[in-house]
């Protein structure tokens, strides 16, 4: 469907970033095209602008009845054969159809329409050249066309003559469309939408790391891979030792000083549906499985607490993805599996809710990798919109109080039991600490040992909440405890 219009911006939108040109081809001639700037019997007013970085730019300003047509490129483009040829004749189609539509200004402002031509970042001899547009009511960047030029040949060439057909159709489209889907996950537009645009509707351009590696920029704009409203997606693939050997010979000594990649591409994308997931993925050389969820029936997706879980999940995975890194630093080549589910449960009168954790797994029979997450909770404040701790509920008690007592409950446990008597008390870290509720509504503090601390022999034990301690909890929560 076509997308609601837009209202105009104040400012026009930046243009798309520019770079220095590489050197001109050895006597190259001015393009045809720079010549007679006369589109559909209209002769343009004609201004040379300088930018910051001080490149040069040509607009040429079209002036109808109605509205105003601008059409803008890089000056250094008029030594590349053809473009300009290609970027006017675009234009001209364009400019005719706003000329027949055209009539008298009926509203405050006149229509604009703007078109810039340019070089994005290049490579060598290699020039990507990208021009977008954008309108009154379509301020947001619009793809207008992409490709990239040869300026030793003097030509524009298509990616795969530096990639080869098969890898750019194939292993890069791959890396190009999971990259899509998880940026579509981040937006929360993934699950009805599995469309993946041709690399013919995309703005393509090098991206240069820090570290002397390189990335491909696949970038989608307004209404190319989604709604208008979703805005642009750009996609970043890594070039891997993997895709810098597939580099065709001809232009292999452009890549010469290019440090692969130790990122991995995205590549793969599991079928299954879960509740909001922000990431699910195989990587290129280990099968990540991520799984992340929780019950959507408790949790409204439009409120704090869901946009907290997120946030930890996002966390999670970039403990868990680092980890896979580690494991292809070495060498390994194993799966990695992570399943997480969040549950409600453990409420204390109306205003905490207890949010659950209840599973983390990595491959069957194997260690966690999360350990430190095992069995996790917290409590949300459903009035502050705010995540709450023990210490949050009890200020005055949790470090004092309640930790003497937690820890003399303990070293009379593992007494009871025969156990070997611990060198400290477990720091907190290693307890799940929650609330229970007694068979008359009343409160207890129930606490688990976890982590290095974990002792399979020793189960949970409570501490029941006291007429005293009730009197000095958070004034927030006081009413809701019931003493034991």
């Amino acid at each position: 469907p076509t997308p609601a219009p837009q209202p105009a911006l104040t400012t026009p939108p930046p243009s798309p970033a520019q770079a220095t040109l590489p050197a001109s081809p050895a006597g190259a001639a001015l393009s045809s095209a720079a010549d007679d700037f006369t589109i559909a019997g209209l002769t343009p007013t004609r201004t040379v602008n300088t930018r910051k970085n001080g490149e040069e730019t040509v607009e040429l300003k079209y002036a109808l009845k109605g509205s105003d047509f601008y059409l803008a490129y890089a000056k250094a483009l008029e030594s590349y054969p053809g473009v300009l040829d290609r970027a006017f004749a675009m234009q001209t189609e364009s400019l005719e159809r706003a000329v027949k539509y055209d009539g008298p200004p009926n509203r405050s402002y006149r229509d604009e329409e703007h078109t810039f031509w340019g070089a994005a970042t290049g490579l060598g001899r290699l020039s990507p050249i990208i021009a977008s547009g954008y309108t009154n009511n379509r301020p947001a960047g619009q793809f207008l066309y992409s490709s990239l030029f040869d300026t030793e040949l003097g030509r524009e060439i298509p990616w795969s003559d530096v990639f080869g057909t098969r890898v750019w159709n194939g292993k890069m489209r791959e890396h190009y469309c999971a990259g899509l889907q998880a940026e579509r996950m981040e937006k929360d537009t993934w699950e009805n939408n599995s469309f993946c645009p041709e690399f013919s509707a995309l703005a393509i351009e090098f991206k240069p790391q820090d570290d002397g590696s390189l990335k491909l920029s696949f970038a989608a704009y307004n209404g190319v891979a989604g709604s208008y409203a979703e805005g642009p997606y750009e996609t970043q693939v890594p070039l891997t030792a993997a895709l810098l050997s597939a580099v065709r010979p001809a232009y292999r000594d452009v890549f010469a000083g290019v440090t692969p990649s130790s990122e991995q591409p995205l590549i793969k994308r599991a079928a299954r549906k879960f509740y909001p997931a922000p990431h699910y993925m195989d990587r290129d050389t280990v099968n990540l499985d991520f799984d992340y969820s929780w019950n959507g029936a408790q949790v409204s997706p439009y409120s704090g607490l869901s946009w907290a879980l997120r946030e930890r999940g996002r966390e999670d995975f970039a403990l868990i993805s680092a980890r896979a890194d580690e494991m292809v630093a070495k060498g390994t080549r194993k799966p990695v599996k992570f399943e997480a589910l969040w549950t409600m449960g453990g409420s204390v009168g109306k205003r905490l809710v207890g949010v659950q954790f209840l599973e983390v797994r990595v491959e069957k029979d194997r260690p966690l990798l999360l350990p430190e997450r095992e069995a996790d909770t917290v409590y949300w404040d459903q009035t502050d919109n705010v995540e709450v701790t023990m210490q949050d509920i009890f200020p005055r008690d949790w470090n004092t109080t309640i930790r003497e007592t937690f820890c003399a409950t303990l070293t009379r446990m593992i007494e009871s039991n025969g156990l070997t008597p611990l060198p400290s008390c477990p720091n907190y870290d290693d307890v799940q600490a929650t609330f229970m509720e007694g068979m008359d509504g009343d409160h207890f503090l129930s606490f688990r040992l976890t982590g290095a601390a974990k002792n399979d022999k020793l189960g949970s034990f409570t501490i029941p909440i006291t007429r005293e301690l009730k009197a000095r909890a958070n004034p927030k929560y006081r009413n809701d405890l019931v003493v034991y």
